[in-house]
């Protein structure tokens, strides 16, 4: 165990260095003795790719099923797919389309460009999501606000590895939070 806290102190399996070490004796014990000495020396490279790949293969799972991140992705393309059918429209023969006002209207949410949605308190937020959630059939179980905000802080690692920066101030006038999101991966 002083091997793998020596060798890898932060990896993401750390909760599992008890199992993960006696995994790693296991491994050695049916090798040649100047193996197994060298074994307990030094982490075998070819266990520490296997902590490697453990760690990504959590990381991309933790991403891909987190609620949030999957709800501001959807969030974020309504948005998107809003403004390419505005500039479809003003191209062609119906000038007077104006989806981006009708995102506005359907998710109560603005955005400053296609990668940053203006400040939002976290009320707007949850509702917002909450409609992506039943429109697009998602997974979105929070139903307050201070929930959602408490699920953003403890999240946040994983929203950000998911694409987003999320920044969280407080309004001097309501003294809530707003959050600041920035898309900053291509979804």
């Amino acid at each position: 165990m002083r091997l793998l806290h020596r060798t890898m102190p932060t990896h993401g399996k750390r909760r599992c260095n008890d199992y993960l070490s006696l995994m790693y004796l296991m491994m050695l014990a049916g090798s040649e003795e100047h193996e197994v000495t060298t074994g307990l020396e030094d982490l075998s490279p070819l266990f520490i790719e296997q902590i490697h790949s453990i760690n990504d293969t959590s990381q991309e799972m933790a991403r891909e099923s987190n609620p949030i991140a999957t709800a501001l992705a959807s969030l974020f393309h309504a948005y998107r797919n809003a403004v390419e059918l505005d500039e479809k429209a003003r191209y062609g023969e119906d000038d007077r389309a104006n989806h981006v006002v009708g995102f506005i209207e359907r998710y109560q949410v603005r955005f400053e460009n296609e990668n940053t949605m203006e400040p939002v308190s976290a009320g707007r937020l949850l509702a917002a999501l909450r409609r992506v959630g039943r429109e697009f059939n998602l997974e979105f179980e929070y139903k307050k606000p201070a929930q959602l905000g408490r699920r953003i802080s403890n999240d946040l690692d994983v929203i950000r590895d998911a694409g987003f920066d999320i920044d969280r101030q407080r309004n001097a006038h309501t003294k809530n939070f707003e959050y600041r999101i920035v898309k900053t991966a291509n979804l």
